[in-house]
């Protein structure tokens, strides 16, 4: 279960959707629709809003 309000770092998403970090910055650099995440405290996160985004644009753009 996604928790919309919770914090996610940038390997959480990566790991939730099923690709490597490296593809999920080629996404967020390619693709003006993709969410931009947030620096906070050092860590780059998402929250999970975000998440179920992106997880909406994986199963309409096939990532």
């Amino acid at each position: 279960m996604i928790d919309r309000n919770r914090l996610y770092t940038i390997s959480e998403v990566a790991r939730i959707i099923g690709i490597s970090r490296s593809y999920f910055y080629y996404c967020f650099d390619h693709d003006e629709r993709f969410p931009k995440p947030t620096f906070i405290n050092g860590i780059t996160r998402l929250t999970g809003s975000d998440l179920i985004e992106i997880i909406a644009l994986r199963r309409r753009k096939g990532l």
